[in-house]
C-alpha cells in the first residue's frame, strides 16, 4: 500500500498538496460511476438501487398491457369485419337465391322443351315484335294486325294493370305479375295437320308476392290458311308439362246434337325432351251431349320438336246449336270433337328405344271442331 501512495505522490503535479486518503479515493470512484443517476431525495442510496431494479420490471408490465390491448382490439376488429361479411354473404345468397331461381327455372323449361334452343322462324320475330308493339299502346288502342291471333294470355298480360280484376283472375289464376319471353317464342308444324302450334313461354309468381318467380308456357293451336286461332290454352306450368304434358284434341260439338259415329282426325299433344313415341290408350269424354264416351284409341305416334300428332277416333254429331248461333233453334248442324275441357287423355311416354318413360294423363282444352282435315 505504500508503494502504491508513493507512487500517487510522485505523479501529483502539486506536490505541496498531500495525497487523498484511500478512503476518498474510493468514495470518488463510487460517486464517478453513479454521477448519471442521481438519489433520490429522501431515500437512502439501497432503496435507491431497488428503485432501479424495480423500474425495469413495471416498464415490462406497461409495455405487455399496451400490447394486449393492441391485439384486443385488432381481435375485435376482425370479429367486426367477419361479422359484416357473413351478413354481406348471408344476404348476397338470399338475394341470389331469388334472383337465380328465375334463370335456373328457365334453363329447366330450356332443358324441357327442345325446341325452344332452335332458332326462331322470321314468322316467330314478326309475331314477338307485334306483341311488342301492342304492349307499348294504350290498352284502349285497337288490337294490331300480328301473323297470327294473340292468345288471350298474352293480351292479357300486355295490359294486365288495366284489366278487370275477373278476367286477370281467369287468365292466370294464381299466377301473379306475368311476363312473357318474346325471344322464346316457337312454332311447330302439326303433321299432316293444315295447322301449327305456338309455344309462349312466360314466367310468374305465386300467390305469394315474395315468391320465386317460376316458368311455365302458353300454347296457341292456329290454322296456317286463316292465321286464327283454333284453339287457345290457358298458362301450364313447367310442372304440370313435365308431369302431363299438354293435349289439344279436335273438338266443338253442338249442345244438343246427337252422336252418328266417329270419324278420324289428328290431336296435337305437346312433351318433354327424351318422350320420342306418345301412345294413346283411350280417351274419355263426360261431357258429350247426352252421354260419357269412351274411345279406344291404341295409336301411337312419332315425336318432333316436342310435338306428336297423333290420329284420333273422334265422336261426329248432328243437329244441336251451332256456335255461330247459341240463342237460335236447333238445326241440320254436322260437328265433330270432344268436349272442350271435360275430356281426359290416358297415354303413355316411350324413349327411343321403346322403353316407358311413364304413364300418364292429361285433361285437355279442345280445338273448335272442323278445324282439320280428316285423315
Amino acid at each position: 500500500m505504500a508503494d502504491v501512495m508513493e507512487r500517487l505522490s510522485a505523479a501529483n503535479p502539486v506536490p505541496e498538496c498531500s495525497p487523498p486518503s484511500i478512503d476518498e479515493v474510493w468514495r470518488r470512484l463510487e460517486q464517478s460511476s453513479t454521477a448519471d443517476e442521481p438519489p433520490a431525495t429522501g431515500t437512502t442510496a439501497g432503496a435507491d438501487r431497488s428503485g432501479r431494479r424495480r423500474r425495469p420490471d413495471l416498464a415490462l408490465v406497461g409495455v405487455g398491457l399496451s400490447v394486449l390491448v393492441v391485439v384486443a382490439m385488432f381481435v375485435g376488429a376482425l370479429a367486426l369485419l367477419h361479422h359484416r361479411e357473413a351478413t354481406r354473404k348471408t344476404s348476397t345468397a338470399a338475394s341470389t337465391r331469388k334472383t337465380s331461381s328465375a334463370a335456373s327455372s328457365q334453363q329447366d323449361l330450356l332443358r324441357t322443351l327442345g325446341v325452344l334452343r332452335t332458332a326462331q322462324t322470321a314468322t316467330d320475330r314478326a309475331l314477338a315484335a307485334c306483341i311488342a308493339r301492342f304492349a307499348r299502346t294504350p290498352a284502349s288502342a285497337a288490337v294490331p294486325s300480328c301473323p297470327e291471333d294473340m292468345p288471350g294470355p298474352v293480351f292479357v298480360a300486355a295490359h294486365l294493370a288495366q284489366m278487370p280484376v275477373p278476367i286477370r283472375n281467369r287468365s292466370f289464376a294464381g299466377m301473379r305479375d306475368p311476363r312473357f319471353d318474346l325471344a322464346l317464342i316457337r312454332s311447330v308444324p302439326v303433321a299432316g295437320w293444315a295447322e301449327h302450334v305456338t309455344i309462349f313461354p312466360f314466367s310468374f309468381r305465386s300467390s305469394r308476392p315474395s315468391a320465386p318467380r317460376t316458368w311455365g308456357v302458353v300454347v296457341n293451336l292456329v290454322n296456317n290458311n286463316t292465321k286464327h286461332e283454333a284453339l287457345d290454352i290457358g298458362p301450364t306450368s313447367l310442372r304440370a308439362l313435365r308431369a302431363h304434358g299438354i293435349a289439344m284434341l279436335p273438338g266443338g260439338n253442338a249442345p244438343g246434337a246427337r252422336l252418328t259415329g266417329f270419324t278420324v282426325h289428328p290431336g296435337a299433344i305437346i312433351v318433354p325432351d327424351g318422350v320420342a313415341k306418345v301412345m294413346v290408350g283411350t280417351v274419355i269424354d263426360r261431357g258429350g251431349p247426352g252421354r260419357s264416351l269412351r274411345v279406344v284409341e291404341n295409336v301411337t305416334a312419332v315425336v318432333h320438336d316436342n310435338v306428336a300428332t297423333v290420329p284420333l277416333r273422334t265422336p261426329t254429331y248432328i243437329g244441336g246449336l251451332p256456335p255461330s248461333d247459341p240463342g237460335g233453334v236447333p238445326k241440320n248442324f254436322r260437328s265433330f270433337g270432344f268436349d272442350d275441357g271435360s275430356t281426359t287423355l290416358r297415354m303413355t311416354w316411350l324413349d327411343a328405344h321403346g322403353k316407358v318413360i311413364k304413364h300418364t294423363t292429361a285433361t285437355n282444352v279442345t280445338a273448335d271442331g272442323g278445324q282439320g282435315p280428316a285423315l
